[in-house]
């Protein structure tokens, strides 16, 4: 094969920005990625290329010569090593690691704390140690490694140790925590990021997380990061130092697991193999370009509120530019060109919308677009059951969510609904508590953030006499964003069946 143009991108945020996508689009045809963390974040920040997760290799390091370690017991005088491997630059969690460890462990448990980085300018690692044992007047030990080591090297030092901890922020695929569970040792890391592809509750001891406004040096305005909750991170730390000094069935369960899923996935002639795969798939004929996508609203639109006057405002730079043709169901109170709005449904009465949502595919619609406030309708269970009947007859099916704090209390959705909410396209909110919000309710993988105008993520109610509301650029920005999620979300849909993801 010869001509297609690849990338191997990595990205350790939830949001990729707008100047990253277009030079992909400009210069690529298929973008391949190291997890489904990283996928999301493309298809979500509107990449309209074909974007694939594909299998980077382990087995340069570790391969099937490596046998797993064996039991972990600790022997006489010596110390229950957590190791940490990384560059513990601020995304890689040390200063959680450090809170958790010393809140923890003090100088009488037998322990340690095995910090391997790679000196740098930029590493302000001894400065955060310092000031971590400021105070302390018994502090349990903690050991930094900067020196160079080789690849039997790397593999002794795992062996070495009872645990490997990574409380990260945001990874594209966690190189350390794949080679360690594949060589059988127990691994601690964020429940969220590049390495739950891996890392999940029947191979690891897993973090509990917010989403937090990123800080590193290539954050887009709405770029999210993960922060990790210290003390569940203590709590999980105590959980395998017990596991191991017991020989927990569990703690073994999770190893022999982790070393069967890494070692069976993660190799080089796999990722190869799937980069080959879909460059052929590629070379066959495109599917033909389509005309503007046909998308049916669900609005409480011209009736003035803050709510309808968002939709307006984001969906016009599509409608003007020829990429949306679009069809608005109102409420009662709806009004607007006749070739466009049509009142619909009736606040607060569900059959009214169920029926709505039963006449939508004789339309010929392509997605459906369904604002939700709760002074509008709930989220009941009969009307997310019937968004996910939509989803699965091929409709693209997006939820806005403009008020998530009911959700957790009077208007919080059954288990039932939930679980049809999780199998929706995407669902849309407008700020990072909102995600936050979502999170608890167990809604992550296919929620976005799309903030109500450039450089704003708050979910509010917002005047339209602020300027900000007539902001073009600002709006048609976040309207081309929107498109190319849903192309994305198209794209992916019509080469999952011959190009689907390799793990």
């Amino acid at each position: 094969p010869s001509g297609v143009r690849g990338l191997l991108f990595f990205w350790e945020e939830t949001a990729v920005s707008a100047a990253v996508v277009e030079h992909i689009h400009r210069h690529f045809d298929i973008v391949w990625v190291t997890a489904s963390y990283v996928k999301r974040a493309l298809i979500n920040s509107g990449c309209r290329l074909p974007v694939l997760v594909v299998p980077i290799g382990i087995d340069h390091l570790i391969d099937d010569n490596d046998p797993p370690l064996g039991e972990l017991a600790i022997q006489p005088q010596k110390r229950f090593r957590f190791l940490h491997v990384s560059s513990a630059f601020d995304r890689k969690g040390v200063d959680v690691l450090l809170a958790a460890y010393l809140n923890t462990f003090n100088a009488d448990d037998p322990v340690e704390l095995y910090i391997k980085t790679s000196p740098s300018p930029h590493s302000t690692l001894h400065a955060r140690v310092a000031d971590a044992l400021k105070d302390r007047t018994h502090p349990a030990l903690i050991t930094i490694d900067e020196q160079t080591l080789d690849n039997p090297g790397m593999k002794a030092l795992y062996r070495s140790a009872q645990a490997m901890v990574l409380p990260t922020r945001g990874e594209g695929f966690n190189l350390p925590a794949a080679e360690a569970l594949a060589l059988g040792l127990p691994v601690i890391t964020t429940g969220y990021g590049g390495q739950v592809d891996f890392c999940t509750s029947a191979t690891a001891l897993l973090v509990r997380f917010r989403f937090a406004r990123s800080r590193s040096h290539v954050r887009s305005y709405d770029s999210c990061w993960l922060e990790p909750d210290p003390d569940h991170l203590a709590e999980q730390m105590r959980v395998l130092y017990h596991e191991v000094q017991s020989q927990a069935p569990a703690l073994a369960a999770r190893r022999a697991a982790g070393v069967r899923q890494v070692r069976a996935t993660y190799r080089w002639a796999y990722c190869a193999q799937a980069i080959l795969d879909s460059v052929d798939r590629l070379e066959e004929p495109a599917p033909r370009p389509r005309e503007g996508l046909r998308l049916a609203l669900i609005s409480s639109w011209g009736c003035g509120s803050d709510i309808a006057q968002y939709a307006q405002h984001l969906l016009k730079p599509g409608v003007q530019s020829g990429q949306l043709r679009l069809s608005v169901y109102g409420d009662e109170h709806a009004n607007g060109p006749d070739d466009m709005v049509v009142s619909s449904w009736q606040r607060g009465d569900s059959s009214s919308l169920y029926q709505l949502l039963e006449r939508l595919p004789l339309t010929g619609c392509e997605v459906v677009f369904l604002q939700h406030h709760p002074a509008l309708f709930n989220l009941s269970t009969g009307l997310c059951e019937r968004l996910l009947a939509l989803h699965d007859q091929g409709l693209m099916i997006l939820l806005e969510l403009h008020s998530t704090l009911p959700l957790l209390g009077e208007c919080r959705p059954d288990e039932a609904a939930l679980l049809a909410l999780a199998q929706l396209d995407r669902i849309i909110v407008h700020d990072i508590e909102a995600l936050n919000r979502l999170q608890a309710l167990g809604l992550t993988d296919n929620v976005m953030l799309l903030p109500v105008a450039a450089g704003l993520c708050v979910e509010q109610q917002i005047p339209a006499h602020q300027p900000r509301w007539q902001d073009r650029q600002d709006w048609a920005a976040l309207c081309q964003r929107l498109v190319g999620m849903m192309h994305g979300l198209r794209v992916d849909a019509e080469h999952r069946a011959v190009m689907k993801d390799n793990l």
